[in-house]
This record gives structure tokens, C-alpha cells and sequence, in this order.
């Protein structure tokens, strides 16, 4: 549960969401964070309890902490029924979001009691929770309300003095509510999550508006525009453990040094500026985030194997990042022969690449549970409506395990022209070593490799590259 102020492409890896945003000149408008999160850890003595009941003995209950990381899984007893306790870290309250139909965000603090009633979806999330500290989560349920009320994404259209007053009209009808709550840790922790959030919105103003106007062309903005990003300490190692719109606000502006990964100057000059972080938590952030620009076809990909390899404190980072690097060099490459594929239509036919020979094919590997994918198909019907009648192309090709949900996707997303279904494992996945999604791979007339990671259809530079290629 959140509210649309951030801008980050998300597709599996966490870093790699917004490393795509910035590596393409592509924002989405979306949720900018969820809650303030206090990570405090001092004693794992403290302890809150939440209970109640679900839809069968099958519905597990998932407590997620901010950054997706899962914190605890409850399963109920046999008559569907659970109650657990998990340590609290912090002075105030922890926020979790709890995976049941839409999703929502619940809170537990010290002596928490919380009842959860997940026997059934409803719109009114408050009704669902109970319990002697429901009123924080319900705070939050109303700050969700607030923001999705008063918040347009369309506000970066607006010209940079417009847009500043808009925003900041929004933030102190925001102020207002919180200031008006009797809790206290709840005054405190909105005073910096919205201070954190202001700023955010507006370091990311100039590269959301280009992409509004769909211009190259840089947003100019006045001399004081960035006035409040002055007083932002970007290397603060507590209020990156603490605060979920100071971490984006940072690691965004890292990311901000970044318009091209394949520049091989603009990638030593992130991990100079990694190196010279001095809070150990933010340096292993930024040191994820560099990895994830490990790519196929970047010529800078040593380059960050070997930093990530020679630098990094973390063992998971470094495996990870050599598993990435070595498949992603094994994949295929640029100029070689595509491997093949034979999947079925949505008539059961069965569909192979050579079936386009004589035709440039771009390849969309998705999936019905994607958001970032069904975020992109508005686009990529467009781009197949600008080539209509060209020797092009638009295949999609869906990873979803099972094909009802495929089927179910075609027809809630009115899903036309050339729909495959590739089930989750394919030799076809393994060859360009799909390991996330969305992905595109565009292929020319004679069936060789134009680009194994191609631009996505909402990107400017697609538009080009096809014609550049038919």
C-alpha cells in the first residue's frame, strides 16, 4: 500500500528497477513509498502478537517488511485460525505489509494486539484490522486515501513553478492531517518521512517532465528550484536504516550520475562516488545497484564484476553478481544466430521462430503477474500500430506457469496479434538467459541477433532501432 509519487521501473531484482529507469530515459509514475519504517535495533525483547483468520487452513499469512523482504510467514491451524508473536526492534512501531487480495500495511509495537480478519477481500481495509493499536495502521490507510485523493501523476507536466507550488500545496494539506494526530511517534516519523518524500518528487522533476514532453531535450529549471535539497545529507547511515523515502531519495540520486551504462566514463565515475561513501549500509546498497548494470552487451560489464568482486563486503552480493556475469557473457550475443522456439497460440497451434524468416521480430517475454509488463503493453501496441503493414514482427511470449492465467490475460488485456505461451522453463529462456522480466529481443530478417536486451516499447530509442533495422 502506497501512493504514486515514485518513479522506478520494476522488474525482478530490486536494484535493477531503477537502474532501467534511468539506463532508458523511462519514468513511471508509481507508488513513492510505502510507510515510514523505524529499524532500530536495540532489544529483541519487545514483542506484539497478532492473531485471527483467514480463508482456509491453505492461506498463509506473509508479513513483508519495507524493501520486500519477507519477515515472517504464519500459517494457520486447521481451522484456519493463527496467532504468532514476532520481536520488535524499534522504540516506536514497525510497518508490515500483509499479502491478502490488494494487499495493506499493518503496524505492531511493543504489547501489539493485533486481530486480523482475512476470511474474505474487502474494500475497506479497516474493517479487516482490529486490535488495541489498529488505529496506526488505520493512519496509514487514510494516508493512502489522502495521497491517492490529492495526487495526480500529471502535476510533472506542469512548468518548474508550477509544478513547486502544486507540490508543495500537496505536502502541507498532507501536513496538516498528520500534525492533528494525538500519537506522537506518528508526528515524529511523518515529519521526516514527508521532509524526504518533498525532495524526492522534486530532484526527480526535471527527468519526469522530459519524459512527459517526450523530449531529449533537458527540463530547465530555476536557480532556486533544488533550494530544500540543500539541507539533505545523502551519506547519513541511521536515517538510511530508518526512513523507506530517504533510502529511494538516495539511492535515486546516486542513480541520477547515470544515463548511460554503457558509457563506460559514467560507470567508474558510480564507483568512485560509491567508494568514497562513508556509511557502510549505503556503500552496500550502491554496490548492488552497480552490479545490476551487469547487462547483456554492456562492454562494461568486467569492469563491474571485477569491482563488485574485489570490493564487496557481502558474499551474497558477490556470488550473485558472478552467476549474473557468467551466464550473461554465455548468453547470446549480438550478430550470433537467434536460438529457436516453438510455443503455442492461444489456438494451441504450435508457433517457431522461423515461421517470421524474411521479417525483423521483436520479442516481448512477460508475464500476467508482472506489473512493469502490463505496465508496457499500452506501448507496444502502439509501436505495432506505427508498423502496421511493415516486414515487422510483435511477438509475446509469456513466462506464466500456468496457462489459464495466460489465457485469463489475453482476454482481461484484450491481448491481439501474435500471443505465445512459454510456460516458466524454456531452452529459448536459458540461451538469452531471461532472469528477469519484462524483456525484449529484437531480431533481424535472417533470423541473426539485432539486440538480445532491446529497448522496451514505452523507451524512445525503439522507434528508431526498428526502422534503423528494417
Amino acid at each position: 500500500m502506497s501512493f504514486p509519487i515514485d518513479l522506478e521501473i520494476v522488474r525482478n531484482r530490486k536494484m535493477q528497477q531503477q537502474i532501467k529507469n534511468f539506463k532508458r530515459f523511462k519514468i513511471y509514475t508509481f507508488l513513492i513509498c510505502s510507510f515510514f519504517i523505524v529499524q532500530n535495533i536495540q532489544s529483541q525483547t519487545k514483542v506484539a502478537t497478532i492473531s485471527g483468520k483467514t480463508a482456509g487452513k491453505n492461506y498463509n499469512l506473509i508479513l513483508v517488511e519495507d524493501g520486500g523482504k519477507v519477515r515472517k510467514i504464519i500459517k494457520p491451524n486447521e481451522n484456519a485460525e493463527f496467532r504468532d508473536t514476532l520481536h520488535i526492534k524499534s522504540e516506536t512501531y514497525e510497518m508490515y505489509e500483509v499479502k491478502f487480495s490488494k494487499g495493506f500495511n499493518v503496524a505492531l509495537r511493543e504489547n501489539s494486539d493485533i486481530v486480523l480478519d482475512l476470511t474474505e477481500p474487502t474494500e475497506n481495509v479497516k474493517e479487516i484490522i482490529s486490535g488495541n493499536d489498529a488505529f496506526i495502521s488505520h493512519f496509514y490507510i487514510d494516508k493512502e486515501n489522502f495521497f491517492n485523493t490529492h495526487y495526480d501523476g500529471n502535476i510533472y507536466k506542469e512548468k518548474p513553478v508550477v509544478f513547486k507550488n502544486k507540490l508543495k500545496e500537496l505536502f502541507a494539506n498532507w501536513e496538516k492531517q498528520w500534525k492533528s494526530h494525538s500519537f506522537e511517534p506518528i508526528r515524529k516519523n511523518e515529519e521526516k518521512w514527508s521532509k524526504y518524500a518533498f525532495v524526492q518528487m522534486l530532484v526527480h522533476y526535471p527527468r519526469a517532465n522530459q519524459m512527459h514532453r517526450k523530449s531529449f531535450k533537458e527540463t530547465k529549471v530555476p536557480a532556486d528550484f533544488f533550494e530544500e535539497e540543500k539541507s539533505i545529507d545523502y551519506d547519513n547511515a541511521d536515517e538510511f536504516e530508518k526512513v523507506n523515502t530517504y533510502r529511494k531519495l538516495v539511492m535515486s540520486k546516486l542513480l541520477s550520475l547515470l544515463t548511460n551504462p554503457n558509457d563506460t566514463k559514467q560507470v567508474q565515475q558510480l564507483i568512485d562516488k560509491t567508494e568514497k561513501v562513508r556509511s557502510q549500509n549505503i556503500k552496500a546498497a550502491y554496490q548492488e545497484a552497480v552490479s545490476d548494470l551487469i547487462d547483456h552487451g554492456n562492454p562494461n560489464n568486467e569492469l563491474i564484476y571485477n569491482y563488485i568482486m574485489k570490493n564487496s563486503a557481502s558474499e551474497k552480493l558477490r556470488k550473485e553478481c558472478e552467476y549474473i556475469f557468467l551466464n550473461t557473457e554465455k548468453s547470446v550475443k549480438k550478430g550470433s544466430k537467434s536460438p529457436s522456439f516453438s510455443f503455442e497460440n492461444e489456438k494451441g497451434e504450435k508457433v517457431s521462430l522461423e515461421d517470421f524468416r524474411g521479417k525483423l521480430v521483436y520479442i516481448d517475454v512477460w508475464a500476467s503477474w508482472c506489473g512493469p509488463c502490463i505496465s508496457e503493453i499500452p506501448y507496444l501496441k502502439k509501436l505495432e500500430a506505427d508498423f502496421k503493414g511493415k516486414e515487422v514482427v510483435f511477438v509475446s511470449i509469456s513466462k506464466d506457469i500456468k496457462k489459464e492465467h495466460w489465457q485469463q490475460a489475453l482476454e482481461k488485456h484484450q491481448l491481439k496479434g501474435i500471443q505465445l505461451w512459454g510456460g516458466s522453463k524454456s531452452d529459448f529462456y536459458d540461451a538469452y538467459f531471461i532472469n528477469s522480466i519484462p524483456r525484449f529481443i529484437l531480431i533481424d530478417k535472417k533470423g541473426k541477433v539485432i539486440s538480445p536486451s532491446a529497448p522496451e516499447p514505452s523507451a524512445l530509442k525503439i522507434k528508431e532501432l526498428i526502422e534503423e533495422s528494417l
